[in-house]
């Protein structure tokens, strides 16, 4: 009989402080806005004169990594100070010019933006979660999931070769990398259950390109996609170029029906910006 009741007592303990435990299993839903904070510059700004010698060079500073994010976060709170949550975030870029040449009034111009779906586990800090006003952080990893980033040329008939207008969209897919982010927030409970939150966010993020695709390609107003060979359409973007690369300036024999080969390059995704929205406990 004492053993039953000691089972009874531990079965009641080990229930209590499950109850316990996920008396602060939420939901969290918000958007706001995210401001680029890279440091190198993207592209350039180039002016040729009359006789088609370049006036001058201009270092471009818009970035990629600004726009609108969409959260939703899942996580519960082990403690009322301690907690972990995942979040799946889907950022909607500006579009931001990444380069000009001009030519009087004639402009070649490059803009691009970027579509880019992340997985977001984090481990929170909070003053107390279950206080009707608290203040808390996160520190978590970014792990781009999904997404490209589109630029598109736009050059005028009076800078082309062909003597027609050339409009190309090409979308650029970046290889599987880890970032990083932090959050500052305070959150208010207006009715049981339910809260409202702001909150600073800072995100590091780099991406190397992993390939890259033609998807639009117009002559003239008319569709030239067709007409482009693989080598023309596709790049793989590899570490090092030699005499066997797929790749006109090291081989001289490259192959016009596989993707061309070059140098990766990495996109920086950097931001700060602010979210707001609500917090819903579930449990």
């Amino acid at each position: 009989m004492r053993f039953k009741l000691k089972m009874l007592a531990m079965a009641a303990m080990v229930f209590a402080s499950s109850k316990l435990m996920a008396q602060d299993t939420y939901l969290q839903i918000g958007g706001g806005f995210a401001l680029p904070t890279s440091s190198s510059a993207i592209g350039d700004f180039t002016t040729l004169g009359p006789d088609g010698s370049i006036t001058s060079i201009e270092a471009v500073n818009n970035k990629l990594g600004g726009g609108i994010p969409i959260t939703v976060r899942a996580g519960y709170m082990i403690t009322p100070n301690v907690g972990a949550d995942i979040g799946f975030n889907y950022l909607i870029g500006n579009k931001v010019s990444i380069s000009e040449l001009r030519a009087g009034n004639d402009i070649l111009a490059v803009s691009g933006h970027t579509r880019q779906a992340r997985i977001n586990p984090a481990i929170v800090f909070s003053t107390g979660s279950d206080q009707i006003l608290s203040a808390y952080s996160r520190l978590g990893l970014v792990l781009p999931v999904g997404g490209v980033t589109s630029l598109e040329y736009r050059v005028p008939a009076s800078l082309s070769t062909s003597g027609n207008s050339i409009l190309e969209v090409e979308e650029v897919r970046g290889q599987f990398t880890v970032g990083f982010s932090g959050t500052l927030g305070a959150e208010y409970e207006v009715y049981d259950r339910l809260k409202l939150f702001g909150e600073l966010e800072a995100i590091h993020l780099a991406v190397p390109r992993r390939i890259s695709e033609t998807t639009t390609f117009r002559v003239g107003g008319q569709d030239g996609l067709d007409a482009l060979p693989t080598y023309s359409r596709e790049t793989n973007y590899v570490t090092e170029l030699n005499s066997s690369s797929n790749n006109a300036d090291f081989n001289p024999n490259v192959d016009q029906n596989r993707p061309m080969d070059e140098l990766v390059t990495t996109t920086f995704f950097n931001s700060i910006g602010m979210n707001f929205g609500i917090r819903y406990r579930l449990f």
